[in-house]
């Protein structure tokens, strides 16, 4: 229980602001998949990601006041989970 309770006091200690850079980065990511899932797997994969990036940069380095790069790795993992189940499903 003391183990648990040191993970989840952790996980907490990021904030909400680096979850919701996750989950809007993942929103962003899976709806660009599936608006784009009438071409090649391959070329929708390339599009959500580009799409995806883009979106995460301007956000911290354009439109933010100072850049944060701990956000960008959040979203970039928030847009990988998407990104990982679309290759696996059409791959395998």
């Amino acid at each position: 229980m003391r183990l648990l309770s040191r993970l989840f006091g952790w996980l907490l200690s990021w904030g909400v602001d680096r979850y919701a850079h996750m989950s809007l980065a993942m929103v962003i990511a899976s709806v660009m998949l599936v608006a784009f899932c009438w071409l090649t797997w391959w070329a929708s994969l390339a599009i959500s990601v580009l799409i995806t990036l883009a979106c995460i940069v301007v956000k911290d380095f354009v439109i933010d006041a100072n850049a944060d790069m701990v956000d960008v790795i959040f979203g970039v993992g928030g847009a990988a989970f998407p990104c990982i189940v679309w290759i696996v499903a059409n791959v395998i």
